[in-house]
């Protein structure tokens, strides 16, 4: 089992906080019945293939059955995509041919993965924490995410990259190298 330092708890913190920002975004139109406050976000460490921790993010539903499958889909997305990493893919939405839900995204060393809202939003939420960590993988692939994401979730993305430009959740004594 692998260490973690405490700037990955930081991050996780930040991820969290910036991950209810974006959910109250696209949920801030909805009618009161459509709206899902939150969800579970599971980070992942690519070379251990390691579930570093799972946050729950927001308010989740009463329902336990819900609750459970929005656990298990932030694991799931997470490690399928650990599945395609090897193959070039970035994003769950890359990889959604294969039958799996969007809603993981590859950065660095890390797989940010969420489930809780609609499939793009929840790709989205980690699109948006992953391009906020430092050292996020070839600018190309993440011009690409970007394109893929504006295809998927246009509907709904308004204003979102002004919400997240000037965010950042590195934490504020970041070492990459530890």
């Amino acid at each position: 089992m692998k260490l973690y330092h405490s700037h990955v708890f930081e991050m996780a913190e930040k991820a969290a906080d910036l991950a209810e920002e974006v959910i109250n975004f696209f949920n801030k139109d909805l009618p009161e019945d459509k709206k899902r406050p939150g969800g579970y976000l599971a980070i992942i460490d690519v070379f251990t293939e390691e579930i570093v921790m799972i946050l729950m993010v927001g308010e989740l539903p009463s329902d336990q059955e819900k609750r459970k499958k929005y656990l298990d889909y932030s694991i799931k997305k997470g490690t399928q995509l650990l599945k395609y990493i090897g193959q070039g893919h970035h994003t769950s939405f890359e990889s959604s041919h294969a039958g799996f839900p969007q809603g993981a995204v590859y950065a660095s060393e890390y797989i940010f993965s969420f489930s809780g809202q609609e499939s793009e939003v929840d790709e989205a939420i980690s699109y948006t924490l992953a391009s906020r960590f430092p050292n996020y993988q070839d600018p190309d692939k993440a011009k690409k995410g970007i394109a893929n994401l504006k295809k998927t979730i246009e509907h709904v993305t308004g204003n979102l990259l002004c919400l997240i430009a000037d965010r950042d959740i590195r934490p504020v004594h970041y070492d990459p190298f530890p």
